[in-house]
C-alpha cells in the first residue's frame, strides 16, 4: 500500500496535468509558462514509470505505460520551443495513459470502473491545485500579466471541486464496505472508528479547498494576486492530504470515493 499510493498519485498527476493548459488556450499565458508544465510532467512521470518497471505487473501493462511515456516525451520535446502547444495534440498522451491506468487498476485489484473515475476526479483536483498555485506565483515573475488568467483558472478549479463533491456524496449513498466479512453501507461505515477517519480527507481534500477558493476570489477582486497565491499554497497542501486519504480508503476498503 505504501508503494501504490505515491505511484498512483504521481501517475494520475502526470496523466492529467498537461490538460490544465486547456484552461488558457484562448488567451495563452506568455512563454515560457507552458515549459514548466512540460518539465514537471515529464520529471514526475519519469519517476513513476521507472518505479513501475520494477514492480511485479504484467509485461503488456508495462509496455502500454512505456508507450504513454514515450508519446508524452516526444510531444513535449516538439512543443518545447513553441510559443504554446496545440492542445488537441498535447491531449493525445492522456488517452494512452488512461489505458495504462485502467490496466494498472486491474493489476492491483482495484475497481477499474467507478474506482478509475474517482481516481481521475481526485487527480484532476490535485492538478488544478498545482496549476492555480503556480499561475498565481507566475504573476510575481511577469509584472502586468492580466488577472483574467488566474480568475479563469480559479473558476475552473471551483467547478472541478463541485463535481468532485457531487460524486463524493453520490458515491457515499450507493457504496458499501466489507467489514468483518459482512457488507455495510458507506454511511454506516462512517460511524465506525475506521470510517470516522474518512472525514479527514473529505474535509481537507474537498470542503476546505472549496471554502478557501471563496477567499481566493475575494483577493482577486481587489487584484491582490500575492495574497491569493498564499491561500492557493494552503489549498495545495490540503488537497495532497485528501488525495492520500482517499487513495488509502480505495486500496484498503475498496471505497471508490
Amino acid at each position: 500500500m505504501l508503494v501504490k499510493i505515491p505511484l498512483l498519485t504521481m501517475y494520475v498527476f502526470s496523466l492529467l496535468f498537461p490538460l490544465c493548459l486547456w484552461n488558457n488556450v484562448k488567451t495563452p499565458v506568455p512563454s515560457p509558462y507552458h515549459k514548466y508544465h512540460l518539465r514537471i510532467t515529464n520529471i514526475i512521470s519519469g519517476i513513476a514509470v521507472v518505479c513501475l518497471m520494477f514492480l511485479d505487473i504484467a509485461f503488456s501493462t508495462k509496455m502500454v505505460i512505456l508507450f504513454w511515456k514515450a508519446n508524452l516525451l516526444g510531444i513535449s520535446r516538439f512543443y518545447w520551443k513553441k510559443p504554446y502547444p496545440r492542445m488537441a495534440v498535447m491531449s493525445l498522451p492522456a488517452l494512452f495513459g488512461t489505458v495504462g491506468l485502467f490496466l494498472l487498476y486491474r493489476e492491483w485489484g482495484l475497481d477499474a470502473g467507478l474506482g478509475l473515475i474517482a481516481g481521475l476526479l481526485s487527480g484532476l483536483l490535485l492538478c488544478y491545485s498545482v496549476y492555480t498555485m503556480y499561475l498565481g506565483h507566475w504573476y510575481l515573475n511577469v509584472p502586468g500579466l492580466p488577472i483574467l488568467h488566474l480568475k479563469t483558472a480559479v473558476k475552473t478549479f471551483a467547478i472541478v471541486i463541485v463535481v468532485r463533491l457531487i460524486y463524493l456524496v453520490l458515491s457515499l449513498c450507493i457504496s458499501s464496505v466489507w467489514v468483518r466479512g459482512e457488507p455495510v453501507s458507506a454511511t454506516s461505515f462512517l460511524m465506525t472508528l475506521d470510517g470516522f477517519l474518512l472525514f479527514v480527507p473529505v474535509f481537507f481534500g474537498v470542503l476546505l479547498p472549496l471554502v478557501s477558493l471563496y477567499f481566493v476570489w475575494g483577493t482577486l477582486e481587489v487584484k491582490s494576486t500575492q495574497s491569493a497565491t498564499g491561500i492557493l499554497y494552503v489549498i495545495l497542501i490540503a488537497v495532497l492530504l485528501g488525495q492520500v486519504g482517499f487513495q488509502y480508503y480505495q486500496i484498503r476498503y475498496a471505497l471508490n470515493l
